[in-house]
């Protein structure tokens, strides 16, 4: 680690020592050197994502998958599977992990050598209510582009098969495994597929970093004088020494546990920050 990435890290250490985010949830210094970790990315951040040391999403062979699937699930994944591998020239399958739920992405790469990507409704149970006030803004998502009459083919087979698409917000529409609802992104790269897909159902969250971690945090607990969620002290070295602060939230949806990363740039173009875990069902 650089020597001024590791200084910055230790101050942020000794202050969030602390400190508690939530009910009981812990703060700690947060680095990301290229370097180290590859290029600075949304895709890359949730891939290298984990809770309870289990990634939150990971790359899997779809027939291996499916013997370990419940199965109410295995038919109508067999039927897009069977549909993707019957249209696009390159298939990938990934499954989004949090320890209440499991979220597939089903990636074909089509003929026109565009991405679509078809993501299995999550199901948002009891926590749809503060899930509903998070959402990323149109300035910080990625483009879209116009899809190609191949990925149009491949959406079109799918809805004759009976998979719907979900209308935003995904949560208000896939909160039964008997009423999922399917949602279709397309993108030049994979990379991006998943990042649309994640964002589209709330699974990756990003934010401004607006009026700061007090405001973020009296969203998960009832407000009270407890000098361990003063963040004051934390929010001005963040605020002084990185530019660029922003709130990435990964695996929202969960009723177990998930991340917030406040992370911003250093002088050197390296992303440094705190992450914070956030319990809701110990």
């Amino acid at each position: 680690m650089k020597t001024e990435n590791a200084a910055l890290a230790e101050e942020l250490a000794s202050i969030a020592d602390n400190l508690i985010f939530g009910e009981d949830g812990s703060i700690r210094p947060f680095v990301w050197e290229s370097s180290e970790r590859g290029e600075w990315s949304l895709y890359n951040l949730v891939m290298q994502n984990q809770v309870w040391g289990i990634p939150s999403i990971r790359v899997e062979n779809f027939e291996d998958f499916k013997l370990s699937a419940p199965s109410n699930l295995r038919d109508e994944y067999q039927e897009i599977f069977d549909v993707l591998k019957s249209c696009v020239e390159e298939f990938e399958f990934y499954v989004v992990y949090y320890p209440d739920e499991i979220f597939c992405l089903f990636l074909g790469r089509t003929t026109n050598s565009d991405w679509i990507g078809v993501g299995s409704g999550f199901v948002f149970d009891q926590y749809a209510s503060y899930v509903a006030n998070f959402e990323t803004p149109e300035n910080l998502r990625v483009d879209d582009i116009s899809p190609s009459q191949a990925a149009l083919q491949v959406k079109s087979n799918l809805e004759q098969r009976g998979f719907s698409e979900a209308k935003l917000p995904v949560w208000n529409v896939a909160n039964r495994w008997d009423e999922k609802r399917y949602v279709f992104k397309v993108a030049q790269q994979k990379e991006l597929i998943i990042e649309k897909l994640l964002t589209s159902v709330r699974f990756l969250v990003v934010q401004d970093f607006g009026e700061g971690i007090n405001v973020l945090g009296s969203r998960f607990y009832s407000p009270e004088n407890n000098p361990k969620r003063n963040y004051q002290e934390l929010e001005q070295v963040l605020q002084s020494r990185l530019t660029n602060l922003r709130i990435y939230m990964v695996g929202l949806p969960s009723v177990a546990e998930f991340d917030i990363y406040v992370v911003g740039n250093t002088p050197s173009g390296d992303y440094v920050g705190v992450l914070m875990d956030v319990p809701l069902n110990r």
